[in-house]
């Protein structure tokens, strides 16, 4: 077979197989910093709707499931995104890590209502040109998927209800075969970091970013990113409870069974999702509370005098008495 031939036979729409999709109790919820993923409605300028990615501990933002067969994912919207075979004109999807590093993103799933006809589509990122930003196109298109049946709009009715914007909310639904995941480095037993958000094009995701307040800086893939999961949803070994798997870990080069590893007060899993460095005790979020304190993501409460961490206490007084 020539190159071309292979290359075109990988782009090839793909609907061999026919899926089912989960049912309710199915749906695995995904959580981002030890808590159900959120989003605050109308929180980006111009991503209104179906554009819109809404979510918080009541009614999560995000799902996954899997089956032997196909890889699902959902996101709720607080807009109706179209029927099936006629979806409104932009993108919805998940940037997947899968080499533990969390500034960059190596797979793509989107589902792309701009094309005629509607397609999902399964990407593959091989440069990160901006470290952390999720806009960052993909490089290659390995495979495109029919819809229907490889996504649908339904709306959240019965136990997955929710009207954040006083009107009924929609989740897009789609589905990848897992064959064409694996191609791609995502197997059953990858440890996988994903963002959500959605897309005024399919070219990585640039309107809502889920795990994210529109309100304060730009979005980033540390910041945003989901609680380490494998495909099927199911939780990885996190031996020290930091929000970084110990797989992850050993890229990182932190200590996984120590949840703090340069002892700056802030825990590991903290100091990737607010871009400092781990592994310097001198570089630790600003603003923060120390690893215990504050929130659920450990930040201080508005209003409370800002925490020195103890490591750095120690080592300016010591550099005072030299």
């Amino acid at each position: 077979m020539t190159l071309w031939a292979a290359s075109a036979a990988l782009l090839l729409p793909t609907s061999a197989l026919a899926q089912t999709f989960p049912t309710d109790d199915q749906w695995v919820a995904l959580t981002c910093a030890g808590i159900p993923s959120w989003d605050p409605v109308r929180d980006e300028p111009g991503a209104n709707d179906e554009r819109d990615a809404v979510g918080d501990a009541d009614a999560p933002a995000t799902y996954v499931y899997a089956d032997d067969s196909f890889a699902y994912y959902r996101m709720r919207l607080d807009g109706d995104p179209g029927v099936d075979a006629d979806l409104r004109p932009f993108g919805w999807g998940v940037e997947m890590d899968i080499d533990g590093s969390r500034d960059s993103y190596e797979v793509l799933t989107i589902v792309d209502g701009i094309s005629n006809p509607d397609e999902v589509q399964l990407h593959e990122n091989t440069t990160q040109r901006t470290p952390g930003d999720p806009t960052d196109p993909p490089e290659m298109l390995v495979g495109t998927f029919a819809v229907p049946p490889h996504a649908r709009a339904v709306l959240a009715e019965g136990p997955f209800a929710s009207s954040f914007n006083g009107n009924p909310d929609y989740f897009i639904d789609w589905a990848v075969p897992v064959a064409d995941l694996e191609s791609v480095g995502v197997l059953d037993t990858t440890t996988l970091a994903m963002v959500f958000g959605t897309s005024s094009s399919t070219s990585g995701l640039d309107a809502d970013i889920v795990c994210h307040d529109g309100a304060g800086d730009p979005p980033t893939l540390q910041g945003s990113s989901t609680d380490p999961r494998q495909r099927d949803g199911s939780t990885v070994a996190d031996t020290d409870s930091d929000g970084l798997a110990d797989d992850e870990e050993v890229v990182i080069g932190t200590d996984a069974t120590v949840a703090d590893t340069d002892g700056d007060g802030f825990d590991d899993g903290t100091e990737v999702r607010e871009g400092t460095d781990p592994l310097d005790p001198m570089s630790f979020p600003q603003g923060l509370g120390l690893r215990g304190g504050g929130g659920p993501t450990g930040c201080a409460a508005s209003g409370d005098a800002p925490f020195m961490p103890l490591g750095l206490l120690l080592l300016l007084a010591f550099r005072r008495r030299r």
